[in-house]
This record gives C-alpha cells, sequence and structure tokens, in this order.
C-alpha cells in the first residue's frame, strides 16, 4: 500500500471516480469533465494494488468570519472501501495531510455514522441550526423559471456575486459549488430575471430548501419571496447563512443530518454561524 496525491489525469480520474461509486454511490465525472479542478483541491489517496482504496481530500478555503480573514483546510470524501475498513487505513490517511497542514485551522462535513472518528483527531462538533421563514402570502407568477445548468454562465454569476452573510463570506470555492450542482442539483436551477438572479432550491413535500442565490445585485429575501412560486409551501429552509438578507427568521435544531452531515471544527471558531452553507461543502 501507498499513499498517492491526486492527478489530474484521465487515469487518475477513472480510478477515482471507481472509488467514489463504489464509497458514495456518487460519480464525479459530471465534475471532472468540467474542467474546474484547481490547486486549491488536493486528493490524497491510498493505493493498493493498483486500485484505489481509501480517501481524504483536502480543500484550501479562504474566508471572511465576522469580519476577519481567515484561511483553512476542509476535508471532505473521506472514505475506505469496505473490504478494507478495519484496518486504520483512514487514520493512516488523516495523519498523513495532518503532518503536512500541521496547525492550520480545519473542518469538515461528516455523516452522522461517523461521528465519533473525528474527535480522535481534535475535532468539535459545531451545533447548527437551520435558519428558517414562512413563504409569501401573494406570488407574482411567471416571473421565475426553470433553467438549464449552463457551467460558463454560473462563473460570471459567482465571480462577482453579493455575499448572502455578514458573518461569513468564502472565497475561492467556485469547484465545490460546481460539484454540488453538476452532481446533485442539476435539474433545480431557477431564474429570476428582475433581479437577474439564480436560485439553487428544491422543493421537499411542503418544505422549500433554498441552497444558494446568487446575484450582483443587492437584496432583500422579502423582495424575493414573491417570485418563489412553488406549489404547497408553508416553510422555507436555508441551506446557508442568511443574515444579510433577511432580519427576522426562525431557527430549527433539525438540520437534517442524514441528507446533509454533521458540522465539525478544529483549531477555528465560526463566530455566530447557525448554519455553513451546504454547497459549500465537500
Amino acid at each position: 500500500m501507498e499513499i498517492i496525491k491526486g492527478t489530474n489525469t484521465a487515469e487518475f480520474k477513472r480510478l477515482y471516480d471507481d472509488f467514489a461509486q463504489s464509497v458514495f454511490d456518487v460519480s464525479f465525472m459530471p465534475w471532472f469533465k468540467l474542467d474546474v479542478w484547481t490547486d486549491d483541491c488536493e486528493i490524497y489517496c491510498m493505493v493498493h494494488e493498483g486500485k484505489i482504496i481509501a480517501n481524504v481530500s483536502v480543500y484550501k478555503m479562504r474566508m471572511r468570519i465576522g469580519g476577519k480573514k481567515r484561511s483553512a483546510i476542509q476535508l471532505g470524501a473521506v472514505g475506505t472501501l469496505p473490504q478494507y475498513r478495519r484496518q486504520h487505513i483512514s487514520k493512516q490517511l488523516m495523519e498523513y495531510v495532518f503532518e503536512k497542514y500541521k496547525s492550520v485551522p480545519a473542518f469538515l462535513v461528516a455523516n452522522c455514522e461517523v461521528k465519533d472518528f473525528y474527535p480522535k483527531f481534535g475535532f468539535k462538533l459545531l451545533e447548527e441550526k437551520i435558519p428558517v421563514t414562512l413563504p409569501a402570502l401573494k406570488f407574482k407568477p411567471n416571473r421565475m423559471v426553470k433553467i438549464k445548468y449552463a457551467p460558463s454562465v454560473i462563473n460570471e454569476y459567482l465571480k462577482n456575486r453579493v455575499a448572502l452573510s455578514k458573518r461569513l463570506q468564502v472565497a475561492s470555492a467556485l469547484p465545490i459549488v460546481h460539484f454540488h450542482i453538476a452532481v446533485e442539483f442539476y435539474e433545480d436551477i431557477y431564474y429570476i430575471a428582475d433581479f437577474d438572479m439564480i436560485i439553487i432550491a428544491k422543493q421537499f413535500g411542503n418544505v422549500l430548501r433554498i441552497f444558494d442565490m446568487i446575484t450582483r445585485m443587492y437584496f432583500t429575501f422579502d423582495e424575493i419571496a414573491p417570485y418563489l412560486d412553488f406549489k404547497g409551501v408553508e416553510k422555507i429552509e436555508f441551506m446557508f447563512q442568511p443574515d444579510a438578507i433577511i432580519e427576522n427568521y426562525s431557527l430549527q435544531q433539525d438540520i437534517h443530518c442524514e441528507e446533509y452531515g454533521l458540522f465539525f471544527t478544529k483549531n477555528m471558531e465560526f463566530t455566530n454561524l447557525d448554519k455553513y452553507p451546504y454547497i459549500l461543502s465537500t
């Protein structure tokens, strides 16, 4: 067995996609084909007999937390093939990464099933809550349209977007957003022309979950709410920190752990953060 660093080559992408589909039941090929992989993303794999058997990915994050500039690493895609588990291979990869990034603040979003694993490496669970509000009473029909995923268009909006939060702003995360859209939300993209806004949102029964609102215009959520013409919605959940666009919102204890994971931090604080943006998690 040996630890290798992933490379932006066709052969590595094939091997990695085989691993990801086996462990996470997700194909990375839609993301690989976008060619948005940058030096901010590092992939560390344990390889055995020409096959990737375990992985820890590192994404270098540049943020403002409570108005202060911070740098950190976000870990993601931590996993091991079933037949190689209970051999401490993920532990070896984690130790390798933290040897390389000594004393660098870190965070990650983890599956609920492995919540006891990360405290062994100094991570602490941050108790998130989901900001929620009620839908508008009146709607403006035909003002919101569904659109197809166009990576080049998304790029331009992301580069010049207004912040949704004063407590947390994240730079250099364009590849992460593209991963979620290309793999998870490619059928959940909407456009509101009056605000030149792209919205990533998905309805679950009577609940609307908004994952991102991307525009170059300053706005308040009260201005946007009448455009969200989803039928039968009784509650809106923000899967991000929305304090810059809405003043009065409630906080929901149920964070849908099984679907969106738990938030862990190491050697860093997120000041007054209710919800780290799901669309920026790796």
